[in-house]
């Protein structure tokens, strides 16, 4: 639709999107929780790095991180947590052959 647009000149930009990131860090913190007794400590840095950052972009992409590691290491049941807690707060994760994708809904 983008690359259409252009051909007529017009340019479609998505509207930024100003979220709180709080939400999202306490998912990580929850989530740091029942690793720890997991001993997964790559997912576990991941998160660790996550709950530092200061905007609801970076800590949903760093939380899309741990879930393919978690989906790297067959921990099934905590990606699909993450992408269901996400999906509860309007964030949309879509999986292709090329990894994984977010978007607000």
């Amino acid at each position: 639709m983008r690359e259409l647009s252009e051909v007529l000149g017009l340019r479609l930009q998505r509207a930024e999107v100003k979220a709180d990131p709080a939400p999202f860090i306490a998912l990580s913190q929850e989530l740091r929780k029942q690793l720890d007794n997991q001993k997964s400590g790559r997912v576990s840095a991941t998160l660790a790095a996550a709950e530092r950052k200061t905007d609801a972009a970076s800590v949903i992409d760093a939380l899309l991180e741990a879930r393919v590691q978690l989906r790297a290491e067959k921990a099934w049941k905590l990606s699909d947590l993450i992408r269901d807690r996400l999906a509860a707060v309007g964030v949309q994760v879509e999986d292709s052959a090329g990894g994984s994708s977010w978007r607000w809904v």
